[in-house]
């Protein structure tokens, strides 16, 4: 034979508590709305790099003017946004392009 608990009387609200709950509307639709979505919400600039990432934009810089001197059409087009942004493009035109001349022996 199993016993059960008594049921627990139902409470009351309590009432000695300051109703926070016009705060807690927009945390939660902050929370909620896609990363895209709340980053154009509060657009705080470009994000500053960590000065160790510094070298690796120099670096890109060099990669992108290389591939533009040497006519790769990767290089056309331009790259745009934050530092850490171009460097990530760079990057990446320098891999389709390192692929376009290894799919070409």
């Amino acid at each position: 034979m199993s016993r059960r608990p008594p049921a627990c009387p139902a409470r009351a609200a309590r009432t000695d508590l300051p109703d926070l709950s016009g705060h807690a509307a927009s945390i939660t639709t902050a929370i909620s709305m896609p990363h895209v979505a709340a980053a154009a919400a509060v657009d705080p600039g470009p994000a500053a790099v960590p000065a160790y990432y510094e070298p690796f934009l120099a670096q890109a810089a060099q990669v992108q003017q290389h591939l533009a001197a040497a006519g790769e059409p990767e290089a056309a087009t331009p790259v745009t946004g934050p530092p850490a942004d171009q460097g990530a493009q760079i990057t990446r035109a320098f891999a389709v392009a390192a692929d376009r001349h290894r799919g070409a022996r």
